[in-house]
């Protein structure tokens, strides 16, 4: 028996040839917030949480027998890959099992069980991440999974920017790790195949992988052998030798046998555990064993049938109907075994499995929920066909009306399409209340359900289609969500009549998404005067339309009474994530009107008050509102903190609003003058609307206001004074609206406007442009904007030489300000309003400002050159080079290699190959070698 070394980084490619889908028996869906579970290393886990079943490492099975040379072959590779490959039932979970629990006084070890539906790309990244993220520190793992929350099943999903993040984490861990898969043969897919390949050529060297597979991983792989990283024990190895068939069988009571009777058993079993464990239960029935041993016919390729259909046979008819009830299902507990076969006494049944230790797998710490070995389970299965469907449907029905009694909805759903129960799938999913759905907001689960129920289920029902409408334009999908709204009209007329309320109500949804407010106001109004007062959901949704219609167009007054009506219906409703909800409405408008600490003291106490998940879409909108307050406050540390508490909620829940959250961190990027990480992060969330299929209308002005903001500090004015003078037309014509959750876009693009004037030399422009903002403000009784206004007026003004104007000006605006909390203009503006705050020395406030713009960090002449020389040069590039790379690139024109860099800036050297990759890209090189000295001839370095 010798063990085969060979170059993991290929293997995956050969397997991928071999690997077959094993019998599928069920239709995915993947269980609720599958991202959301926390399973803590020892914690307990609740019987319907998949995940950690699938994390669980079962226990060594009842009468395991060592198989101290296999560990050692293991122990003695130190390979990062290795690979068990035999067929079923010859012990490649058992060794792996063993090996594990060896390591785990010396490793962090973790375990992956796979089946067919792993076969979805993100399924499988969401569990291997999991896996991985027991075996690191707390929140490690959250950049991984955050990356998988955005995802959309209909788009193409990059492994890569799954596995960067968590493989960054892996490579600062100083423990060896190991990770077992098994089952790794159920994996058929090429995309999931090419994940595995980049995960083995990117993992550090302490962390090892470990995959059990019933196929051999391919025949030539001979020329890969010689690299020496692939620990390969197969079948041969496997086998039990006479020595510990002997001492198995010895151990199981059976004394009387000869070396004759256990080499005829070794010659029929072939060395086959689970067919030694199956025949030894047989036996165990016999009076005389070893003449029963004797006696035994049939060619050794039959051999496994033989031994299941002679135990199944003689385990008896209830044992026998409660084995093919129980197949049926992916996993299983007691109480749910005597809901599908209508019996009580399923505990004793399983007890009595348990103790022969063959056949069950135990999926919980508690022993109580359970499945059947692979094998097993295929076998009853077939022999369940023998049944007819009518007995399999019967078991999937009860299955899912007991899953739907205890509220777990998924998988209630899912036996209810197995059984094609289209009808028992409908009505679970109508009975669905449209007030959480549209209190929660969460509706990454419903939309997965919708990929799952057949078109003409959602279609031919109404509430089907008023849930799935209002779930759709929600989420920004507005042509679909009225494709699907138009079919109400096919059913009867007091069908569409109940119905014509919440159908208003969605459509003014959909009409404010596309900008169009009187229409989304006439249909939030007739969606009032239709809807009942139980309908509350809805009436605080139209009512939340008309504010925010208002609040686009600066009219304060009637979106505060509009507000005002829909605390007060979420208050009668007595749904406390209503008023999470419409908190949202009330904070922005607090800060419209120049209330900044109010605002967030608002925020804090609704977020303290009410108690809800952490993953509220709700929370996740006021986190990110309380971090764009803080910002204005200059408070960057605790912005950018919020704004990262509420990016991830709202990206898991797909909701648009994370655009706000963004804003936030692009913003103190850019205060901290690191334009290319600003940069980097509109990119990533172009992409992620990109891939949400979101409308451009939702967030390209939005985008394209930032870029601008960026292009201005790069001094790249041209680029910038296109795209600005566009839309401050089109804002100021009216005939464009800003997205909901940035109703304050034409403001902001205003002050970058009149910023660009002032880069150009241009103050007077920009007074006027300056002036004619105020003065809109005014009459909108919008004061906070009406003082920001007056500043950049006063600074214009002070810069065209009206020294007395700029003076006025100040005064108001200082006025206006004072007290607000509001300091972000100042500091936007900093040299140009310097001289006027100077002139203004009796005013406190102005000293405060004055001293807040003037208080620099002291620098040496040495690092204000490096730094204004790098403005200077990323103002030459496409793409801009970020602080941290800049780092990086010093380094390696002094000469130090990928590790000696990762271990001076304490990154892994993952991140630093990332960083060189940018590098090489934006400076147009393709080596390290030129790149340093293409930074030498820049003056970089």
């Amino acid at each position: 028996m010798q063990l085969i070394i060979t170059r993991c980084g290929d293997v995956l490619h050969l397997e991928q040839q071999r690997s077959r889908a094993r019998m599928v028996v069920s239709r995915e869906i993947d269980p609720p917030s599958l991202t959301n579970v926390r399973a803590s290393r020892g914690e307990s886990t609740l019987p319907g949480t998949i995940l950690g079943m699938k994390l669980y490492r079962p226990p060594l099975p009842q009468g395991h027998i060592p198989r101290p040379r296999l560990i050692e072959l293991l122990d003695r590779s130190n390979c990062r890959l290795a690979v068990i490959s035999a067929p079923a039932g010859f012990g490649k979970s058992t060794l792996a099992i063993e090996w594990l629990q060896r390591l785990s006084e010396t490793h962090r070890v973790a375990w992956l069980s796979l089946d067919e539906r792993d076969n979805n790309l993100q399924r499988f990244l969401t569990y291997l991440v999991h896996a991985f993220g027991r075996c690191l520190d707390e929140g490690a793992s959250e950049a991984s999974l955050e990356q998988l929350s955005v995802h959309q099943a209909h788009q193409p999903l990059s492994f890569e920017s799954v596995l960067t993040p968590l493989l960054e984490e892996l490579w600062q861990l100083k423990q060896p790790l190991v990770l077992a898969l098994d089952d790794y043969h159920v994996i058929n897919r090429e995309a999931v195949h090419q994940c595995m390949h980049f995960l083995f050529d990117h993992l550090p060297p302490n962390v090892r992988l470990l995959l059990t597979s019933r196929y051999q991983m391919g025949v030539a792989i001979s020329k890969l052998r010689l690299n020496r990283q692939l620990a390969e024990i197969g079948q041969e190895e496997l086998r039990f030798t006479h020595e510990e068939i002997e001492s198995y069988l010895l151990g199981e009571g059976f004394n009387g046998l000869t070396s004759g009777d256990i080499s005829l058993v070794e010659r029929r079993s072939e060395g086959w555990i689970t067919g030694l464990r199956l025949f030894v239960m047989a036996l165990s029935r016999e009076s005389d064993p070893c003449q029963h041993i004797r006696a035994l016919k049939g060619t050794e390729q039959f051999i496994a049938n033989y031994l299941l259909e002679e135990v199944f046979v003689r385990l008896g008819r209830e044992v026998q109907e409660f084995l093919l009830d129980t197949a049926l299902l992916d996993s299983f507990s007691a109480k749910l075994c005597d809901a599908v076969g209508h019996r009580q006494n399923s505990l004793e049944l399983l007890e009595l499995l348990r103790s022969k230790g063959v056949f069950l797998v135990p999926l919980n710490h508690e022993g109580t929920w359970y499945r059947y070995h692979h094998l097993f389970a295929e076998f009853l299965q077939e022999q369940s066909v023998q049944r007819g469907n009518l007995r399999t449907t019967l078991v999937w029905e009860r299955a899912s009306r007991w899953f739907h009694e205890r509220g777990q909805m998924p998988q209630a759903v899912d036996y209810a399409l197995r059984a094609n129960d289209v009808d028992g799938a409908s009505r679970l999913v109508q009975g669905l209340s449209e007030e959480q759905l549209l209190a929660e907001q969460n509706l990454s689960q419903l939309l997965s359900w919708r990929a799952e129920l057949p078109e003409q289920l959602i279609t031919g029902r109404p509430r089907l289609v008023v849930i799935y409408s209002w779930a759709l334009a929600l989420s920004c999908q507005l042509a679909e969500a009225e494709r699907l709204l138009a079919t109400l009209s096919k059913f009867g007329e007091k069908e569409h009549a109940f119905y014509r309320g919440q159908e208003l109500a969605i459509r003014a949804v959909i009409l404010r998404g596309r900008s169009d407010l009187k229409g989304a106001e006439e249909s939030a109004q007739a969606a009032l005067e239709q809807l009942p007062p139980e309908s509350y959901g809805a009436r605080i949704i139209a009512l939340s339309v008309l504010c925010n219609c208002h609040l686009s167009r600066g009219q304060i007054e009637p979106a505060r009474d509009y507000n005002r009506m829909s605390v007060e219906e979420a208050q009668r409703s007595g749904h406390s994530l209503f008023e999470l909800l419409m908190c949202f409405d009330q904070a922005s408008l607090m800060m419209d009107r120049g209330h900044l600490d109010i605002a967030v003291r608002h925020i804090d106490e609704h977020t303290k008050r009410i108690y809800c998940d952490a993953d509220t879409t709700s929370l996740g909108r006021l986190y990110m509102l309380k971090g764009f307050a803080l910002w204005k406050q200059q408070n960057l540390d605790e912005a950018e903190s919020w704004a990262r508490r509420g990016i991830p909620i709202a990206e898991r829940a797909r909701d648009v609003s994370v655009v706000l959250g963004y804003t936030v961190r692009i913003l103190i990027y850019r205060n901290r003058k690191d334009i290319g990480a600003a940069f980097n992060m509109l990119a990533e969330v172009e992409r992620l609307m990109n891939l949400w299929d979101i409308p451009q209308v939702f967030y390209l002005a939005w985008l394209t206001v930032l870029k601008c903001d960026l292009w201005i500090y790069q001094g790249k004015l041209e680029q910038a004074r296109g795209w600005l003078e566009r839309l401050v037309e089109l804002y100021d014509s009216e005939q464009v609206w800003p997205p909901p959750y940035l109703h304050f876009l034409p403001g902001l693009t205003k002050l970058i406007y009149c910023r660009l004037l002032l880069a150009d030399g241009n103050p007077q422009g920009a007074a006027e442009v300056a002036a004619v903002s105020a003065d809109k403000y005014r009459r909108q009784q919008l004061y906070n904007y009406q003082g920001v206004a007056l500043l950049y007026e006063a600074a214009a003004r002070n810069l065209a030489g009206q020294v007395t104007e700029a003076q006025e000006r100040l005064r108001e605006a200082l006025e206006l300000l004072e007290g607000s909390g509001m300091i972000y203009p100042f500091r936007e503006l900093g040299d140009a309003i310097v001289a006027p705050l100077q002139q203004l020395g009796e005013n406190e406030f102005a000293r405060r400002m004055l001293a807040m713009i003037c208080a620099k960090a002291p620098s040496s002449p040495e690092k204000e050159s490096a730094e204004n020389r790098l403005l200077e040069i990323n103002r030459q590039l496409n793409e801009p080079i970020s602080k941290r790379e800049m780092a990086v690139l010093k380094l390696i024109a002094s000469g130090l290699s990928n590790q000696q860099i990762a271990d001076k800036l304490f990154i892994s050297l993952h991140t630093v190959k990332t960083h060189a990759r940018r590098i090489n890209n934006k400076l147009e090189v393709r080596s390290r070698t030129q790149a340093a000295a293409k930074a030498r001839e820049l003056g970089l370095v």
